[in-house]
């Protein structure tokens, strides 16, 4: 095993957050011989506008543009996103990759991608996941494909390393928050939940607001949704 897959492993055994396992991916990556890394999420919910989750480890523009919505026009973005074989480009004419939106190929030459390789994966539950590793000089198809299996290894890790263990700290609702999504979930009104709970109605949609203003979401329904694929109910 190699000290690299040590290193995320050992990350696993404790709890870690986001950045934790980008700065192991990155450190990864350069073991590989790559410079740049970015990781990319996008949660199941809402359904109308799935919410993505973006951090680069040398350049935080390049995160933003994928925040505000460029990955929908980026061809890498584009393709990964329809299978989970990896995607390499090696800093030449590219054909059929970038010939979906021409414009993107100097723009990534511009953010220091000249050449990389992207992998993405689709889980059961919906959350799909793309980390992208990529030079800012030419690179040789052999060069990208002698790494291609440990990369690909990395990823899954990584993805599984996102969505397992958290610290207790890191977690985004209270307790009590936790709890009323928790009967809401199973179908029961402000009221039966007051009851239950010994509290006041205007108490349980005060911790009920609380709630969709720390996970983001319209409404009680799609709180309690997102707080499941969060791993936030049975934390």
């Amino acid at each position: 095993m190699n000290g690299w897959q040590e290193d995320l492993l050992t990350t696993l055994e404790k709890p870690h957050t986001f950045d934790d396992i980008l700065r192991v991916g990155e450190r990864s990556i350069q073991a590989l011989g790559f410079k740049n890394c970015t990781w990319i999420t996008q949660l199941p919910v809402p359904l109308t506008r799935r919410e993505v989750f973006a951090v680069a480890n040398n350049d935080d523009e390049v995160a933003r543009r994928v925040r505000s919505g460029w990955y929908n026009k980026a061809p890498v973005f584009r393709i990964c996103a329809e299978t989970s074989r990896p995607v390499m480009w090696t800093g030449r004419a590219e054909g059929q990759l970038f010939d979906m939106n021409p414009g993107m190929w100097e723009e990534h030459f511009s953010l220091g991608r000249r050449a990389g390789w992207a992998q993405s994966v689709h889980d059961r539950i919906g959350i799909y996941s793309l980390f992208i590793t990529s030079n800012d000089s030419q690179l040789e198809e052999p060069d990208i494909e002698v790494h291609q299996r440990q990369l690909q290894w990395l990823t899954h890790a990584m993805h599984f390393a996102m969505f397992t263990s958290r610290d207790e700290h890191d977690q985004i609702l209270s307790n009590r928050e936790r709890e009323i999504l928790r009967w809401t979930g199973d179908g029961k009104t402000v009221a039966e939940i007051g009851i239950i709970l010994g509290l006041s109605d205007s108490t349980v949609n005060f911790h009920l607001r609380n709630a969709m203003t720390k996970l983001g979401a319209p409404n009680k329904t799609s709180a309690v949704v997102k707080a499941i694929f969060l791993k936030e109910l049975f934390a």
